[in-house]
């Protein structure tokens, strides 16, 4: 039994909806999240990323002080599984549940996935696991009672700023661009050579007005990450011995 608890990497152990899930196929995370910022809130994390402009944002915030605010993305490190729960908890916009403007239909909340094996990488670069990555996510939307005609469905369906994956997605991802463009606009994308990051960008999240279900969401995308890599293993070698 000892040996089986070394096995488990604490820092890749997270609670997810009322259960301890070990991430184990996972080797970092990040986030990025859009909105308008308060400068003071932005100075007490800058320990956890980066601020940024982000033309997506810019103009779209309605009535910025500029004296007291920034509208733009905040973006994390790269960090283990259990160390994004503090970027999750602390970074977003709005953090304090008093500025409800802060988040619209036009901003996002990204989490790009970086994997312990190239070969679990591309068991995520099919069409299946979309399919299932999809199903999970409804799921969740109903499991959450998220509000049709929200900016969930609505980028779930593909009807706001970024489209369904096509159904040739293996053909099409599996070029592992080395830069971003146009293509980068869907629900799953591949970025393995940008800026070698080896990362899966999941676009598809918005910014929740409540930062509770935004670390629900969230969570719940490493989880289905972990379930299907879990129900799709990797074959392992055979090597037979003949005697002739």
């Amino acid at each position: 039994m000892i040996y089986l608890t070394r096995l488990i990497d604490p820092r890749k152990t997270v609670e997810i909806d009322g259960k301890m899930v070990n991430l184990k196929f996972i080797d970092r995370v990040g986030a990025e999240y859009e909105g308008k910022y308060q400068i003071s809130h932005l100075r007490s994390i800058d320990h956890l990323g980066h601020f940024t402009t982000d033309g997506s944002v810019s103009g779209n915030m309605g009535r910025i002080d500029r004296d007291l605010e920034r509208e733009g993305e905040f973006i994390s490190k790269a960090v283990q599984p259990t160390e994004i729960l503090e970027f999750l908890e602390k970074c977003h916009p709005n953090h304090n549940g008093e500025n409800r403007d802060s988040v619209n239909s036009c901003t996002g909340g990204h989490l790009h996935i970086s994997l312990l094996s190239f070969a679990n990488y591309e068991t995520l670069m099919t069409k299946e696991f979309y399919q299932y990555f999809i199903s999970k996510l409804i799921e969740f939307g109903h499991k959450n009672e998220i509000i049709q005609g929200s900016p969930f469905w609505d980028r779930i369906e593909g009807k706001s700023l970024l489209w369904a994956n096509q159904d040739n997605i293996q053909q099409k991802q599996h070029k592992m661009r080395d830069h971003y463009d146009d293509d980068r606009y869907y629900h799953v994308n591949y970025c393995f050579n940008v800026e070698e990051r080896h990362t899966i960008e999941f676009r598809i999240l918005p910014m929740f007005k409540k930062v509770s279900l935004q670390k629900k969401a969230t969570l719940e995308i490493l989880r289905i990450v972990q379930q299907y890599l879990e129900d799709h293993p990797i074959p392992k070698p055979i090597t037979l011995r003949l005697k002739i």
